[in-house]
């Protein structure tokens, strides 16, 4: 019997690095794989943004469909109806069906049909013809992306005594508000005395221009009026302060001011005030 002996050769292998274009495929993946398991972590973050980003479009559309309409007709938007216009669908023209929050009177929620909310054309739950004139700046209207009885849009307009202003805003997942005035605004001015002469610092009013609310400084009160400012009532409860800012709601029944301190806040309209003490007091 032979046998056979023959030697084996080894040779080493060659290892060579990854090339670029699979280093980039590699990381594509991967930043592939790192968006997939931050939305399946947290989608409810994620799809909240997504809603949020398009109501911000969908309200700066609606402004500059309402400018533009105003230009187009030569006139403002009409006289004041003391009408909130909701974006909700609803059989029953004062919107019914959904429970709303309890508006201030003269005010009234008006809601358009199933059929026609989204349309353009003036029957829609805006009260205007986007869809003729030299300016056809809306095939259809915005809704809210959600569209329910807690996230909705609403329209306002009122006479601040020099004009018409409007309101638009998404409510509550996203305290998106924007308000325009379109008119002779500002080229006539009534002096209001009766708050007597302070040194005042912030002033903020409700989507109608009915209520307002002005904050003075260095040791001021904060004062409120319902009737334009015509007249005033001095707020005492939430004290003598260094105001600085303050703000409303577009109905004007929930105000936030800020001091040399605390912020405070009123959900009467400034009849009553709680001092907010968890953000901290800050100059």
């Amino acid at each position: 019997m032979y046998m056979s002996l023959r030697r084996v050769k080894r040779h080493k292998s060659s290892f060579s690095g990854f090339t670029l274009i699979e280093l980039l495929v590699v990381m594509g993946i991967l930043g592939v794989l790192m968006a997939v398991t931050l939305l399946v972590i947290n989608p409810t973050e994620y799809f909240k943004r997504a809603r949020n980003s398009t109501r911000g479009t969908d309200i700066t559309n609606l402004k500059q469909a309402l400018q533009l309409y105003s230009v187009d007709t030569g006139t403002d938007l009409g006289t004041p109806d003391h009408i909130v216009y909701v974006s909700l669908p609803d059989a029953n023209a004062n919107c019914s069906s959904w429970s709303l929050p309890t508006l201030t009177a003269p005010f009234t929620y008006q809601c358009a049909t199933p059929a026609n909310y989204k349309k353009a054309d003036g029957t829609g739950w805006l009260p205007f013809n986007f869809s003729t004139g030299a300016y056809k700046t809306l095939a259809v209207l915005p809704v809210d992306p959600v569209n329910n009885a807690n996230n909705y849009y609403t329209f306002t307009k009122g006479d601040s005594s020099q004009g018409i202003s409007f309101c638009v805003s998404s409510i509550p997942e996203l305290a998106v508000e924007t308000t325009t005035t379109i008119g002779d605004v500002g080229a006539t001015w009534t002096e209001r005395t009766s708050a007597g002469s302070r040194n005042w610092t912030s002033l903020a009013s409700s989507a109608d221009g009915t209520k307002l609310a002005a904050g003075v400084g260095n040791g001021g009160y904060i004062y409120t009026s319902t009737d334009s400012g015509a007249t005033w009532t001095e707020r005492t409860n939430a004290g003598s302060r260094d105001w600085k800012a303050i703000a409303s709601s577009s109905d004007g029944s929930k105000l936030a001011a800020g001091s040399s301190g605390y912020i405070y806040t009123s959900t009467d309209s400034g009849a009553t005030w709680t001092e907010r003490t968890s953000a901290g007091s800050r100059g």
